[in-house]
């Protein structure tokens, strides 16, 4: 959870309370394994995120709005089955 929070904070410059697990996702390519672990998280303070490291840009955006940003593959199902976005966008 530390890293949740220590993540959040450097690639945002958001201040967050990390809650609890939602799900994982295992992404399998050539020689990758990786497999990613989904916090819910709390905003201690609304303030305007900054793309920090290796982020390219962080924004707040509705919560109806998110499936049609540019996504990782699968994401947007994740979020779906996880109960955080309404529906998904359909191809």
């Amino acid at each position: 959870m530390e890293a949740v929070v220590r993540e959040v904070g450097e690639e945002t410059g958001i201040a967050v309370v990390c809650g609890p697990l939602l799900g994982y996702a295992e992404i399998i390519v050539e020689d990758h394994h990786v497999v990613v672990l989904d916090f819910e998280a709390t905003a201690l303070t609304v303030s305007d995120p900054v793309a920090g490291g290796d982020a390219a840009e962080a924004a707040w955006v509705p919560v109806v709005d998110v499936c049609d940003l540019r996504l990782a593959d699968g994401l947007a199902g994740f979020l779906h089955e996880h109960g955080v976005i309404p529906t998904i966008a359909l191809d």
